[in-house]
């Protein structure tokens, strides 16, 4: 008897050692585990295909992002514009957008809808207070040089969770690199 009370307490303690521990919340991840999950997610939840109703375009845009050193990135947007016959010619565009995941202000960053295009188009926006490094190539086309914007957005993501998620994720790269501004 003595031996079954020892042994229903070392289970009740082992169960509630294993309870506590798994209330522990889960690490959050590092700098370089948050941009390969950016790198590898972003061309597979963009590239939805929308038509502008206004112009009659169809549009699609696929988003990447390269590492250039820690918190510095790139952010490429591969477009395609075609238009209705006779209206225009298709056309294609690769942009590249360079910025620091520090001069990123992590509470202007979201996703947004344009109605003007059907489905509905679905971007992540963000705004940085360095600006960023913008150029964009044309097909067929000279590169328009130096473009410096405090604003851009990334490809057409395919539904909101997907954008949801990108959302949080710039958002902790941006307080990992150090935007820890309350104002």
């Amino acid at each position: 008897m003595k031996t079954l009370l020892v042994a229903l307490l070392a289970l009740l303690v082992a169960a509630s050692v294993g309870t506590f521990a798994q209330d522990k919340p889960a690490p959050e991840p590092t700098l370089d585990q948050t941009l390969n999950w950016l790198k590898d997610f972003l061309p597979s939840a963009t590239g939805a295909k929308v038509t502008q109703k206004a112009d009659e375009m169809t549009y699609v845009a696929t988003a990447g992002l390269q590492v250039n050193n820690g918190c510095n990135v790139t952010l490429t947007d591969d477009e395609v514009w075609a238009y209705r016959e006779g209206k225009r010619s298709p056309m294609s565009g690769h942009y590249t957008h360079q910025f620091s995941f520090s001069e990123m202000d992590s509470s202007k960053v979201g996703a947004a809808y344009d109605a003007e295009y059907d489905p509905p188009l679905l971007q992540v926006w963000m705004w940085t207070r360095g600006g960023l490094h913008t150029v964009v190539n044309l097909k067929d086309a000279n590169p328009l040089s130096e473009i410096r914007n405090a604003y851009t957005q990334t490809g057409i993501f395919l539904d909101q969770a997907s954008a949801e998620r990108v959302v949080k994720a710039f958002r902790h790269a941006a307080e990992l690199c150090g935007n820890n501004q309350p104002f």
